[in-house]
């Protein structure tokens, strides 16, 4: 939208403050659609099942581990993890929301009047490639696992942080950034914030789930709001880079350690239930 100038009820419209006119518009034709087009008449009866449908000599040869009810001290850790995940994540988001321009012109050395055009072109790009991410999940939900999702966004943004922090010649530079935030806001960003929400959800089950998807949706937008005043602590971007890497890192190894957690629960729950059968 750069050039763009013109006024709107006396509002003066341009480059910077374009981009919240459209998002004002989509506001208000989202807002029609949902009055006109919002069904109350959906309960939790037309929700689809939760698990993928098994042939008749699969029910009978396999446990299914989805129909274990798991302790409530342990779902509880699940909300406590999964809230923290969506936390961490959407916190690193909003870190990298506040930093990309200038860091990309700081690499690129733009100060002229197409700065900003740049930069948004670049963000913009970025962003395209993150709809691949979405695809992937859509495409192969059934075939991977919403845990195996998580580690594999939270690997990428792992990784692109700690490609961010190698000091390389300024030839490389610029691949060098292109590298990294590929991996944290075009993989990292979409599977992490899609599949958290996803994942809290399935362990909700039954419970209220507007309750705990608003305190979800609050403690990610506290998150969000503390998160990006990080930066101005810092003289240089390499100390936040360390820490979304440690951020990456630990939330890999929460999320490992409470997998690994429940299926020995229900591994130890199933094996009580074989042995009161024989």
């Amino acid at each position: 939208m750069a050039g763009t100038h013109f006024t709107v009820f006396g509002a003066k419209i341009d480059e910077l403050t374009a981009p919240g006119l459209v998002l004002t518009i989509l506001n208000l034709i989202t807002m029609i659609l949902m009055f006109f087009t919002f069904d109350e008449s959906i309960g939790s009866g037309d929700a689809p099942d939760v698990s993928p449908k098994r042939t008749k000599s699969q029910r009978l040869t396999e446990l299914d581990e989805d129909t274990v009810d798991l302790p409530q001290s342990l779902i509880y850790w699940g909300i406590f993890v999964f809230m923290l995940l969506n936390m961490l994540t959407r916190g690193m988001l909003a870190i990298f929301e506040t930093i990309n321009v200038p860091f990309f012109l700081q690499v690129t050395g733009h100060s002229s009047s197409q700065a900003i055009m740049a930069a948004s072109t670049f963000q913009f790009n970025l962003g395209l490639l993150g709809l691949f991410s979405y695809g992937a999940i859509e495409l192969w939900r059934n075939a991977i696992s919403d845990v195996l999702w998580l580690l594999l966004g939270f690997a990428a943004g792992a990784l692109g942080n700690f490609v961010l922090l190698w000091n390389v010649s300024p030839d490389w530079a610029y691949t060098q950034m292109v590298v990294g935030v590929f991996f944290v806001w075009s993989i990292c960003s979409p599977l992490t914030t899609a599949v958290c929400v996803v994942a809290f959800s399935k362990i909700l089950g039954t419970r209220q789930q507007g309750t705990w998807m608003g305190l979800l949706g609050s403690a990610a937008s506290v998150s969000r709001i503390i998160m990006p005043l990080l930066p101005a602590l810092f003289s240089s971007f390499k100390p936040v880079f360390w820490i979304n890497f440690v951020v990456s890192v630990a939330c890999i190894g929460l999320l490992f350690w409470y997998d690994k957690l429940v299926h020995k629960v229900k591994h130890a729950l199933l094996a009580g239930e074989s042995q009161s059968l024989v």
